[in-house]
């Protein structure tokens, strides 16, 4: 049974680091710890185990659980920070100055003139 644990707690760090999306994430949340998850099925089985089987799975078990809390916690913090940096080096993001980038400023003037009826 540790040798489920472990190979689950690699394959989740290895889906881990190709995670670039917000909802990549939760699938992979929901996969590994959600109601029909991998981890989820190996903590079902400890009531067939007896009670000192029972107590390593279940220390095993809520370790890689806390690691693998852990890891998609701050994945999530990284996957908002890219998130956060492209919407800063968006062209149309506005700078310091609060002037925009000249491309952004005609797309916006070509959207008012088509909203309007001129375009």
């Amino acid at each position: 049974m540790n040798e489920a644990l472990e190979r689950i707690r690699q394959e989740a760090l290895e889906r881990l680091k190709e995670v670039r999306e917000e909802k990549e994430l939760e699938a992979l949340n929901a996969s590994i710890l959600g109601r029909s998850g991998s981890l989820t099925g190996i903590l079902r089985t400890m009531g067939q185990l007896d009670k000192e089987q029972r107590a390593k799975l279940g220390q095993a078990s809520n370790a890689v659980k806390k690691e693998l809390e852990q890891a998609i916690a701050e994945r999530r913090t990284k996957i908002a920070a890219m998130m956060q940096q492209r919407a800063f080096d968006s062209p149309c993001a506005s700078g310091p100055s609060s002037r925009r980038a000249p491309a952004c400023s005609r797309a916006h003037t070509s959207q008012r003139a088509v909203a309007r009826g001129r375009g």
